[in-house]
């Protein structure tokens, strides 16, 4: 293998063994990159909710010595999840914005829930609400073991995942939707542009339509979709007609 594929399977093994909380506490954005900072030589004692723990199970995992939990990065409070105060929450959506794990549920201006068995306790949905209606919720000894389990560092890998991917999806259908607005704005101009050829200012409708024909010239030139390529020959055809029809005005 090479010192490259070496570095991705390490990086994977020590993100297996982090608590997948997603919780930033370590100072990196979440726990993938702190496993890459880690095999660039990063310290192994960063990891707030992990403690001790984790710090074991990399040390076993590196060869490397059993140290303490960095100073500055001791836990705030013992291990908990979060809940709502749901008569104070005025339906803002910024702790569900928030939430790596997508474990809060609501819709814009109403009440929103948090799913306890989904809720890591990374805190990320405390600083963003406005009203100050989200409370920490200690676990029993019992239940605050389980968060470092390898089975929930499994299913917080899989919610942080699914959240991604619905991320993607979201900005996908918001990029096609605004491609298409602009299709639908530029195809109105083209058949606005007759208007403004019985007007004044024929030459600055004519330049318009030059310009036009310039972009969908362009488009049509680096449009790798057919039907895309044949929409925009049949747009090049109308402006061909109007800049025509504008010419021997």
């Amino acid at each position: 293998m090479t010192k490259q594929a070496d570095q991705l399977l390490l990086i994977e093994q020590i993100e297996a063994v982090l608590p997948q909380t997603q919780c930033r506490q370590c100072g990196f954005d979440g726990c993938h990159p702190y496993a890459q900072a880690i095999v660039q030589g990063e310290t192994i004692n960063r990891c707030t909710p992990g403690g001790t723990q984790i710090i074991n199970r990399l040390a076993k995992l590196l060869n490397k010595p059993m140290v303490p939990l960095h100073k500055d990065h001791q836990p705030k409070a013992a291990p908990h999840t979060v809940v709502i105060r749901e008569e104070d929450c005025i339906g803002c959506t910024k702790c569900i914005q928030a939430c790596p794990m997508d474990a809060i549920i609501g819709s814009a201006k109403q009440m929103h829930t948090v799913i306890a068995s989904d809720c890591t306790g990374c805190d990320l949905c405390i600083p963003p609400c406005p009203v100050n209606c989200i409370e920490i919720n200690p676990l029993p000894t019992g239940k605050a073991e389980a968060l470092l389990t390898s089975e929930r560092s499994q299913q917080n890998r899989y919610l942080f995942d699914r959240r991604k991917q619905r991320l993607m999806r979201q900005k996908q259908i918001r990029s096609k939707t605004r491609q298409q607005y602009s299709e639908q704005h530029s195809h109105a101009k083209v058949q606005a542009a007759p208007a403004k050829l019985n007007r004044k200012g024929n030459t600055f409708a004519l330049k318009a339509l030059k310009a036009q024909k310039r972009k969908f010239e362009r488009q049509y030139a680096t449009e790798s979709s057919p039907e895309k390529k044949q929409q925009c020959l049949q747009i090049l055809a109308r402006l061909d007609k109007q800049i025509g029809q504008a010419e021997s005005t």
